[in-house]
């Protein structure tokens, strides 16, 4: 009878131990009866990510990403757009009251800004009549100067051109026209020379003879130029005439004089005093309508600077007056004949 054949000897699987990373290779032993078994344990690949083929890059996804983003804010503003439209009774009521007190605001601030521009003009106009106050009296002061100072004794009128007689007991100021006529007067037709000493019409000084022969000295001329009292008299005529002519009928009354005319005691000095007041605005307002300043200036140069070629043509004896004849005199004395004394004098009408 055969033998029964022995078992084969049997392997179990052997229990393996796990490296650290850094090895690559372990092995184990197993140990069935009496032999041994060696067992090759194969190589545990790397455990490295691979990255699938088929995975879209950031890049990639952004695209889709973007576009959901853009539609999805869309439908929410046209959500937000319908629930605006589909707004509750009770809202439109707080906006329409919101705008209410709005319009209501902007309307008290038009108003304010009005009354604002209302006021500025009032004090525009307060500030225009104070300036215009303060040129008429000084006006009045300028015209009362020149009427007090400077008034010709023999014209009773303002000064034009002054000219002084040159003794020294003397030196009375008298107009350079005024004068020439006063001297020339005493002209004697006939010889054309002074038989007499010419005096002082205000204090009776006698001055130089004339000497008949030429030629003269200078000393022998009689008139001397006041440029003092010309620069003074030119600058207060100039305050008084160039005025804004639209105020020239406007009289701004003071409190002062608005009392005066109240208080009962103090009428009559109110009524001199509105009359002075009223003489004054009179010759003031003829300054500066040009009348007399117009015949101030004939009388110290006899034509005005504005005058046109053809006029001083056709008045030039008349333009030879005052100013220039007095220049005239002054730079031709020492040869002048007495023919042209004669002619002077029929000239002026002495």
């Amino acid at each position: 009878m055969p033998k029964a054949s022995k078992p084969m000897a049997t392997t179990s699987r052997p229990t393996t131990r796990r490296s650290t990373r850094n090895s690559q290779k372990s092995s184990t032993n197993a140990v069935a009866g009496k032999s041994d078994v060696y067992v090759e344990i194969p190589e545990r690949a790397s455990k490295r990510r691979r990255v699938a083929e088929d995975v879209p890059t950031v890049s990639d996804t952004s695209r889709p990403c973007n576009s959901e983003m853009k539609a999805s804010k869309l439908a929410t503003s046209a959500t937000a757009l319908r629930r605006s439209q589909r707004a509750a009774p009770g809202d439109v009521a707080n906006r329409e009251e919101v705008l209410t007190r709005r319009e209501q605001e902007l309307k008290q601030r038009t108003d304010e800004i009005e009354k604002r521009i209302r006021w500025l003009q009032q004090k525009e106009d307060q500030v225009a009549s104070m300036a215009q106050c303060i040129e008429e009296r000084e006006a009045k002061a300028a015209l009362a100067m020149l009427e007090e100072h400077f008034t010709c004794p023999l014209c009773y009128e303002i000064m034009a051109h002054p000219y002084t007689l040159n003794p020294g007991q003397c030196g009375h100021t008298f107009c350079s026209l005024c004068i020439i006529k006063w001297f020339f007067s005493r002209l004697h037709r006939a010889c054309g020379g002074w038989h007499e000493s010419v005096d002082c019409p205000i204090c009776r000084s006698l001055l130089v003879i004339t000497p008949e022969r030429t030629p003269r000295l200078d000393v022998t001329f009689p008139f001397v130029p006041n440029r003092t009292a010309d620069s003074v008299i030119k600058s207060l005529v100039e305050k008084v005439s160039h005025m804004d002519p639209s105020g020239s009928g406007s009289v701004i009354k003071t409190e002062e004089r608005e009392l005066s005319w109240g208080a009962a005691s103090h009428s009559k000095k109110a009524q001199t005093k509105e009359e002075d007041d009223s003489d004054a605005d009179s010759g003031i307002s003829a300054w500066r309508q040009g009348l007399s300043y117009v015949e101030w200036l004939k009388r110290d140069r006899r034509v005005s600077p504005a005058a046109s070629v053809l006029y001083l043509a056709h008045h030039s004896a008349v333009c030879r007056e005052g100013y220039k004849e007095m220049n005239y005199l002054a730079s031709n004395w020492t040869t002048l004949k007495t023919e042209y004394f004669v002619e002077l004098k029929q000239r002026l009408g002495v």
